[in-house]
């Protein structure tokens, strides 16, 4: 069976777009324009290489590095280069606390071993996935190292590590997101 070029646009849209969105034509006119930009922003950098310590599109991002790429686009970024432990830190004082089971797009998505432990921070796109830069560690500090250990800004569902400590959803009302 071989899918027509339409088919797989329709499929790629129903991946990609939050479950609280209908594709259709008038798409952005149902979701918020303004989280939608996060998402579509976010998902820009899918398949960027991982870097540890990376916080440029140029040259790679770690796990908080990209979520804090998207925090400045958004105005919301805490000032200085935040460990995913100093972004929860942040958000838990800034932020508002939602259930695990059902972050909202635009979330922040906190695992670690406790809440004084966060090892790994990730944007949720909806209730069920998210979008991380991850598979690498201290050793990947090459193009040549994440491609070794296929280490991407990738979409993962949300529970697919067992360490989810937290979600937080920042204040963007500055953007027009109420909060």
């Amino acid at each position: 069976m071989s899918l027509s070029r339409s088919s797989i646009s329709l499929l790629v849209l129903l991946l990609l777009y939050p479950s609280s969105c209908r594709v259709s034509s008038d798409l952005y006119s149902r979701c918020s324009s303004s989280v939608q930009y996060l998402i579509e922003y976010a998902l820009s950098f899918v398949g960027t290489p991982y870097r540890w310590g990376g916080e440029s599109p140029m040259d790679g991002f770690d796990c908080s590095g990209f979520v804090q790429e998207i925090l400045r686009s958004a105005g919301v970024d805490p000032i200085g280069d935040q460990t995913s432990q100093g972004l929860f830190e942040y958000f838990a004082k800034h932020g508002k606390p939602l259930s695990k089971d059902r972050p909202r797009p635009g979330s922040i998505v906190f695992y670690g071993s406790h809440i004084n432990h966060i090892t790994h921070v990730a944007f949720a796109l909806d209730h069920f996935r998210v979008v991380e830069a991850a598979g690498g560690d201290h050793t990947t500090t090459s193009v040549d190292r994440a491609i070794a250990q296929q280490a991407f800004i990738r979409i993962r569902p949300l529970k697919h590590r067992g360490d989810l400590i937290a979600v937080l959803h920042p204040d963007y009302s500055q953007i027009g997101i109420s909060f």
